[in-house]
């Protein structure tokens, strides 16, 4: 950035990326303490701390080539198994029309009444927004090669 654009823009973009890169991180442990939450009843402050700490343990002692393996498989149950799946039920259900009409009112509304859904759909929103413009994701896929 430097070079093209000289220290100020660089300096900003290197803030504009680490308040990015800490809201997303920050996202992601807030999400993991209410999932542990959720499926361990344990305060949701140290569902947060003890995911974190798994994920930071995880991440350190694999390095990058964990985090590679982890988001290869990642991408084979997010682009190959889910929509294979949902392909085949919506199909036995008799098409996405038959779906929505099946469905109740209430699960068609965005905004969710319990804070685990809607959690999902924003940690989901950050997340597919965030990976479209990051470069790390692509700089992955050619270290996993």
């Amino acid at each position: 950035m430097e070079k093209f654009y000289g220290k100020k823009v660089k300096f900003l973009t290197g803030i504009m990326l680490m308040i990015k890169n800490i809201s997303f991180t920050s996202t992601q442990f807030i999400f993991l303490g209410v999932i542990l939450k959720y499926f361990f009843q344990i305060n949701e402050f140290w569902g947060i701390i003890i995911g974190g700490t798994i994920l930071s343990v995880y991440s350190i002692l694999g390095g990058i080539n964990s985090v590679t393996k982890t988001d290869i498989f990642h991408f084979f149950v997010l682009i190959i198994i889910f929509p294979t799946i949902s392909g085949i039920l919506i199909y036995k259900i008799g098409g996405f029309k038959e779906l929505i009409m099946k469905l109740p009112p209430n699960k068609l509304n965005i905004v969710f009444k319990d804070k685990i859904y809607t959690l999902s759909f924003l940690f989901y929103l950050s997340f597919s927004f965030s990976a479209i413009f990051n470069p790390a994701i692509l700089q992955r896929a050619v270290i996993s090669a």
